[in-house]
């Protein structure tokens, strides 16, 4: 997930992805390191 992005946490439900430019009937969560309220990427 480290090359994934910010936008790539929580849950998706099913056909909210796309599978070869069509929606997708999978369903699933995003998950990516906790970070403290003090770190500078939630700062920002």
């Amino acid at each position: 997930m480290a090359l994934g992005g910010r936008a790539w946490r929580g849950y998706f439900p099913v056909g909210g992805e796309l599978t070869s430019g069509r929606p997708d009937l999978k369903e699933g969560l995003y998950f990516g390191t906790e970070l403290d309220e003090q770190h500078s990427l939630v700062k920002a």
